[in-house]
Parts: structure tokens; C-alpha cells; sequence
């Protein structure tokens, strides 16, 4: 067995456990970006969208 194959059947191993919190992440984020669509309206101040987008996160 060459050393590419060794290799990628070590980074086949650790694939699910990094996939896991890449997913956890996005779905933070898609809540975040949910919240600043929700509140962004003009004459919103920026840092009340931030406030919200970042409390949805939470």
C-alpha cells in the first residue's frame, strides 16, 4: 500500500467526526443570517441587527 492510499484512508476516519461540527456551525449561522433578514428594514440602526442576528445565535 502506497502512502496515498495510507493517507486517505486516515483522513477517511476522521471525516465524520470534522463533518459534525462544519454542520453544527451552519445552522448557527443560517439562524444568525434568518435574524438579520427578519429585522433588516430601513431605518433599522446596524447595531440592533447585530444585536438580534447575534442574540438568535445564542
Amino acid at each position: 500500500m502506497g502512502i496515498a492510499q495510507v493517507a486517505m484512508h486516515q483522513r477517511s476516519d476522521e471525516l465524520p467526526k470534522q463533518i459534525a461540527p462544519v454542520k453544527r456551525t451552519k445552522r448557527i449561522a443560517d439562524l444568525g443570517g434568518a435574524a438579520v433578514v427578519e429585522v433588516t428594514t430601513q431605518g433599522v440602526p446596524e447595531p440592533e441587527v447585530a444585536l438580534r442576528s447575534t442574540a438568535s445565535m445564542l
